[in-house]
């Protein structure tokens, strides 16, 4: 039997509401070989001092070192805790909205989530001006939007303020 991860979405929309979401936690604990191209682009792209954002159990953070000097931010403290149980230490608890870095960065990347963890489009548009104050000149932010089509429903389908997950 697989591991997965069950949850049920909050939604004003019908079709979305209380849909029933699962996740096959294999794909955390995938070798670097198993990673999908794109995953593996977005790894090859990144460069200099790395933020990795919603870096979850650090899953891409010991790729992304080998890129240059990398750091997690992950609203979670017990899946952080995963993280360092694992021997992943650079790996803050803490809202990206919200959580004051000393740095700024090269790269940011979002490779297991994408911008729609910003809750809302308001929140999106705080969420690019914080990608923009957090890069150095000539940074960059990569990111996958793994389903466009949510876009068009991000009104209805996402509840009306972040509360660090869906």
């Amino acid at each position: 039997m697989k591991s997965k991860f069950v949850y049920y979405q909050f939604s004003m929309q019908k079709e979305y509401n209380c849909k029933e979401w699962v996740f096959n936690l294999e794909s955390y604990f995938r070798p670097l070989n198993k990673l999908t191209k794109l995953e593996k682009k977005l790894i090859d792209l990144s460069y200099g001092n790395i933020l990795d954002i919603g870096s979850n159990t650090g899953y891409y953070i010991p790729y992304l070192m080998d890129k240059g000097t990398t750091t997690g931010i992950e609203i979670s403290s017990k899946i952080n805790n995963i993280a360092r149980k694992k021997g992943i230490y650079n790996c803050i608890t803490g809202d990206i909205f919200t959580y004051k870095f000393n740095n700024k960065f090269d790269t940011i990347t979002l490779i297991g989530n994408d911008i729609t963890l910003s809750g809302t489009l308001h929140r999106l548009k705080k969420l690019l001006k914080k990608f923009s104050a957090l890069l150095n000149k000539n940074g960059q932010v990569l990111l996958i939007i793994r389903n466009i089509q949510t876009l068009k429903y991000w009104h209805v389908v996402y509840t009306p303020h972040y509360n660090g997950h869906f």
